[in-house]
């Protein structure tokens, strides 16, 4: 493990594991500090992740509502597959639209189709 490996990871979006932060800031892996650091990492970890979650839950209902009334089909951005499936599973229970995702790889997104009456 590099410190400018780790700095690249992180440049590029990349999330870093506990460890490897722990690592970054020069910790020992078994001092009171690398436990602090790493609690603190994972509870941050827990809160982004239950907030995006919320997040695209929102956005699907809210992209649903608009499809049933225009009638179009209606396209999110590429995302990863715990974010797609959070959208699949927030409009699973909504009879007015169904969902599809559509692509390969990084540029698989979801589609928000209004059922035909």
């Amino acid at each position: 493990m590099r410190i400018d490996d780790l700095l690249n990871k992180s440049k590029n979006g990349e999330k870093l594991s506990r460890e490897e932060l722990v690592y970054l800031l020069g910790l020992s892996p078994v001092s009171a500090d690398a436990y602090l650091v790493m609690a603190e990492a994972s509870r941050i970890s827990k809160e982004l992740t239950d907030n995006r979650a919320e997040v695209h839950a929102q956005l699907a209902l809210n992209l649903a509502h608009k499809a049933k009334n225009t009638g179009q089909s209606m396209t999110l951005e590429p995302m990863p597959a715990d974010e797609r499936r959070i959208v699949h599973l927030a409009l699973s229970v909504n009879p007015e639209v169904t969902t599809q995702s559509d692509g390969e790889g990084d540029v698989r997104r979801v589609i928000i189709r209004p059922k035909r009456r």
